[in-house]
């Protein structure tokens, strides 16, 4: 499957001549702009930006309701609910509920479409599960949008064709995505400008080589407005076969300057869709409030939101050059840090955990890089604080909800972040209650009943006497706890259980327990008998011998005390599943 999520516009970080050769010399006397990008910016002169009317910068609505004539639109991705996709999950993409509200929300911020990250339909490819979700939210999109007034157009995504074997079948995929795209083309909603359907291309350099462009107009069977990401006047052939560029989010120079929020890069975009090359093409500016590409993959690429600055000043060049149309980017890719569903002044908190009861946990809260912020906390405890960084210790295990509040002269905003608090004594606790046995892959055994305190694991392979279910995965500080606790109740006759931890650093199974037939507590130094100091990720195998045969499991534990207390169960009391 294709893993485009993760690595989605990652162009975003490299400046446009770079991804499409060097500048002609006859434009800026033919210096090399991505050898000296911040001389080349710099021939832009730095005019100052307009004063926009009055604009709360948590407002959406203002900015683009004071450009009436203007058609606005937000790049807008659909893959959240996907599997896939590696960011929390804010909402399910295919939701019609969620998209009537993102549409209703749009409208109230003068937003007249989206333009919708899109990858294909289901093709016989491995990406076909994310193409078929991707497609559905698209295809509700459209519909709804129909009744209301609000545009929709494609942005194909070129990361799609990463998936194909060879590079030769790139075109061929591109026309065969665009002609299934084509039944979107006729709805009423679809954006239509110089009378034809608009379909936008975010293109990836190593990808982009390998399209022939000129073969997707003459083969696709309807006359489209294509519009790319830049233009480059030293690939006049290649230019030539769009219909217009759209500026997208990105610094003026590759380093990523602190307080670039890239202004000279939207001076160079402006500027050359007014030479005499672009006279006749489209040009759609670009506004966004930020970018923060760390959360997607941690290359240091952050564009502050200069609490909510960056969002103004966009749009103030958006406004002193007037562009065809103004597309914002983005209204949800939340992985890069781009988005503005939710505000563009926002605050976010979070934590180290997870941590050890009666240890320190630090907190830590951001109001959109405003400086005059002050930060108050709720722990979660019954316990106050204040500051943007803090550390606070809890004094039993447990899942918290911290809540800061973080204010300024014009915004009050709260963000909240679960802490988890290990028990300084259990790591790890397994007390077969329902929704813990779906913790566990039942390989070839099944678990076949649960109680509070016990549950009945049965052999279910029908090719051998043996079955096996493993665990979840644990990530375990050996150091702090070592001790692995097992328990029986009863083992039916003739039939035996085995104890197998699987590192899953080195994919190495080792036998703890082997063969057991008597019911009992035993304990299994993790630290002596495998040798492991430090944090170890493994999983916890149960073997169970004896065709059909069964054993019922007590809970299971790893912690610090070496103590075994008889009878069958511990007498000590097991906590809530701690950490997993």
């Amino acid at each position: 499957m294709v893993n485009q999520h993760i690595s989605h516009k990652s162009k975003s970080g490299i400046l446009l001549p770079v991804s499409l050769g060097l500048l002609s010399v006859l434009w800026l006397f033919g210096i090399l702009m991505w050898i000296f990008p911040a001389a080349i910016f710099a021939q832009i002169a730095p005019a100052s930006l307009p004063v926009l009317p009055t604009i709360s910068v948590n407002n959406l609505a203002n900015p683009a309701c004071a450009m009436p004539d203007q058609l606005v639109l937000a790049e807008y991705q659909v893959w959240h609910g996907l599997p896939s996709h590696k960011e929390p999950q804010p909402y399910i993409s295919t939701d019609p509920s969620v998209i009537a509200r993102h549409i209703q929300a749009a409208q109230a911020q003068c937003i007249g479409g989206f333009v919708v990250d899109w990858y294909g339909p289901p093709a016989g490819l491995p990406s076909d599960a994310d193409r078929n979700f991707e497609d559905q939210a698209t295809r509700e999109l459209i519909r709804q949008s129909d009744s209301k007034n609000f545009k929709v157009a494609l942005m194909y995504d070129e990361g799609t064709l990463r998936i194909l074997p060879t590079t030769d079948n790139y075109t061929a995929q591109v026309i065969s995505d665009l002609r299934y795209a084509s039944q979107y083309f006729a709805m009423p909603s679809y954006l239509q400008l110089n009378q034809h359907p608009v379909v936008f291309i975010f293109p990836y350099e190593e990808l982009d080589a390998h399209i022939d462009w000129r073969q997707v107009r003459q083969q696709l069977g309807i006359t489209i407005t294509l519009i790319e990401k830049d233009p480059n006047p030293s690939t006049v052939e290649h230019d030539a076969l769009f219909d217009g560029f759209y500026s997208w989010v990105q610094a003026s120079t590759p380093e990523w300057q602190i307080g670039d929020w890239g202004e000279r890069y939207l001076r160079w975009f402006y500027t050359t869709m007014t030479t005499p090359a672009y006279a006749n093409k489209l040009t759609i500016g670009g506004v966004w409030p930020g970018f923060n590409h760390n959360r997607a993959s941690p290359e240091g690429r952050y564009m502050a939101r200069r609490c909510g600055q960056t969002w103004l000043d966009t749009w103030a060049l958006a406004h002193t050059y007037a562009p065809s149309l103004v597309m914002i980017s983005t209204w949800n890719d939340f992985s890069e840090g781009t988005d503005i569903e939710n505000g563009i002044i926002k605050s976010e908190a979070g934590n180290n955990s997870p941590t050890i009861a009666g240890e320190p946990t630090l907190l830590s809260a951001t109001l959109s890089d405003c400086m005059d912020a002050a930060y108050t906390w709720d722990f979660g405890d019954g316990t106050l604080g204040s500051g943007a960084d803090v550390t606070h210790t809890y004094a039993a295990a447990g899942l918290y909800t911290a809540t800061v509040t973080a204010a300024n002269s014009t915004t009050t905003l709260t963000a909240t972040t679960m802490v988890q608090i290990k028990s300084n004594t259990v790591a790890w606790q397994e007390n077969f209650e329902p929704f813990a046995l779906a913790m566990w892959q039942q390989i070839t055994a099944k678990w076949v009943d649960a109680s509070d305190l016990s549950a009945e694991l049965c052999e279910d392979n029908p090719n051998d006497i043996s079955g096996k279910v493993e665990s979840e995965k644990l990530t375990i500080d050996i150091d702090r706890y070592s001790m692995l606790y097992i328990g029986t109740q009863a083992i039916d006759p003739e039939a035996r259980y085995t104890i197998q931890i699987l590192d899953k650093t080195t994919g190495i199974a080792t036998d703890l327990l082997s063969n057991i037939t008597k019911p009992g507590l035993r304990n299994i130094n993790l630290a002596k008998q495998l040798k492991w100091t430090g944090t170890q990720s493994f999983t916890i195998n149960i073997w169970i011998i004896g065709e059909g045969k069964c054993a019922v499991f007590t809970p299971m534990s790893i912690e610090k005390s070496e103590i075994i207390t008889e009878p069958f169960l511990p007498t000590k009391v097991f906590l809530p599943m701690i950490a997993r």
